[in-house]
């Protein structure tokens, strides 16, 4: 008795078997969802921490040359860092789809995926923090903010440095009698 044949409309995979009903595992499903989740943070989309970071980055860029009251000229550097930043957001985003439809929707003949508990732990971690890294980043912001005037105004660093007593070496403790 020959199988079935599925509508003309329905929706057939290579050997022309319909799709409509088809079970998808739960490894592949786990592993779809957090490749994506992990690809949009790295495009730098919304609604992960990658587009907070980009926005900040664009924000101060922007800011700084005319955007929002500042009296200095854009130059063409800002308007290349800017195009270079957005580009780079479309190209990522680009080939991440690609790789996520290659390795994970499409069938090679290899077989399915499976994942223990214990290799799920990290994966859903990582994408935990950078949901987390979202909501708590006023702390980091400010933490961010703080180490660059650090960095452009050293004058506190060297100062501490200068006024603190030196220490003897361990060596030269040994040393002496």
């Amino acid at each position: 008795m020959a199988p079935a044949r599925s509508p003309l409309d329905a929706n057939l995979d290579d050997d022309e078997q319909a799709l409509i009903g088809r079970a998808v595992p739960a490894p592949l499903v786990f592993l779809s969802l957090s490749f994506a989740a992990c690809a949009l943070v790295t495009a730098g989309l919304p609604p992960f921490s990658g587009f907070l970071a980009k926005t900040v980055m664009l924000t101060a860029l922007l800011g700084r040359y005319g955007i929002e009251g500042a009296s200095a000229p854009a130059d063409v550097s800002a308007w290349m860092l800017l195009t270079l930043l957005i580009l780079s957001g479309l190209a990522s985003m680009i080939a991440l789809v690609r790789l996520g439809i290659r390795y994970l929707w499409t069938p090679q003949g290899r077989p399915r995926p499976t994942l223990q508990l214990i290799e799920c732990v990290p994966i859903a971690m990582l994408v935990t923090l950078c949901i987390g890294l979202l909501v708590g980043a006023s702390p980091v912001l400010r933490f961010t903010q703080a180490a660059a005037e650090t960095l452009l105004r050293p004058e506190h660093y060297i100062e501490a440095v200068m006024s603190a007593r030196p220490v003897a070496s361990p060596s030269s403790l040994i040393a002496a009698p």
